[in-house]
């Protein structure tokens, strides 16, 4: 019989004999792979988002009630970077809100009775100076707040990092329990079927090719594990993000490559975590042997 088909037909026997155990251990590894995918999908949509926003030159800039809007403006327009200015009053806002209430026009009305600042609109002419004129244009006189995009790319960030941090943290624990499942599942295998592997050495088979079948039946659950989760990775690519970009073509790029470099290391990963988990739990038996 050829070697491989022989590995292959025992190792799906064994996985059988202990079949509880292989369906808890491709689900851990499937969890873990996919909660892993995840991240990555998530760090490469935000890096988008942030990208877009850097790259943005406004800002927006409400003018205290007491101040002179004109003063304000001509005090923004003197400054280094700025490329343009608007003014903003309260009726040309309403008017460019009208289309947020259709249908709901009696909010509009009550909207209107509220009272609005003036704003001004900046144009930098260097994205690289938004900061600093922003930072500037914040301690002018007259000056109630300001709003631009670059402060939502650091919350994106800040946020982005978190959930980095402790999604690293978790993604270790499950890949841990991952290792540490498969170890068991196969160190239990090798456990009640001594009797099977003793008789093949006794017959002259040598102990490092029950090692492999034992490699090879890891590397197997593990690798149905990383194939879930690179279905699971694919179908939050397609429905989720793919929506994004489709409605928003102008701040997330499509990137196959990007997704087929995920589920590639999928793949890997969760092969090596089978054959390490595997090894491990062979080593008495090659010392044995």
């Amino acid at each position: 019989m050829n070697p491989m088909k022989y590995y292959i037909r025992d190792a799906f026997q064994g996985l059988k004999r202990n079949g509880k155990a292989f369906v808890a251990t491709v689900l851990l590894i499937a969890i873990s792979l996919s909660l892993m995918g995840s991240f990555f999908l998530i760090r490469h949509s935000a890096t988008n988002v942030i990208s877009f926003l850097e790259t943005q030159v406004k800002i927006k800039v409400f003018v205290s009630e007491d101040a002179n809007v004109k003063d304000v403006n001509r005090a923004i327009s003197s400054l280094d970077g700025v490329a343009s200015t608007d003014i903003e009053s309260k009726e040309e806002m309403l008017d460019r809100m009208k289309g947020f209430f259709k249908g709901k026009e009696y909010l509009f009305e009550a909207f209107q009775d509220a009272s609005f600042p003036y704003t001004i609109l900046i144009e930098a002419n260097d994205e690289k100076k938004v900061d600093s004129i922003a930072s500037t244009v914040k301690n002018l006189e007259g000056v109630q707040d300001i709003v631009y995009p670059q402060t939502f790319a650091k919350e994106i960030l800040k946020w982005t990092e978190i959930i980095n941090q402790y999604g690293t943290l978790l993604l270790l624990i499950f890949l841990l329990l991952s290792f540490l499942t498969t170890q068991l599942a196969l160190s239990l295998s090798v456990h009640q079927r001594q009797k099977e592997f003793r008789l093949k050495l006794i017959l002259g088979g040598k102990a490092s090719h029950v090692r492999t079948q034992i490699l090879f039946e890891g590397w197997i659950m593990a690798f149905i594990g990383s194939v879930i989760a690179s279905i699971v990775v694919t179908i939050l690519d397609r429905f989720a993000l793919q929506k994004l970009m489709d409605k928003f073509p102008f701040i997330f790029q499509d990137s196959p490559s990007y997704l087929n470099t995920i589920l590639l290391l999928l793949v890997g990963i969760g092969s090596i975590v089978g054959i390490l988990a595997s090894w491990l739990a062979t080593r008495g038996m090659m010392k044995r042997g």
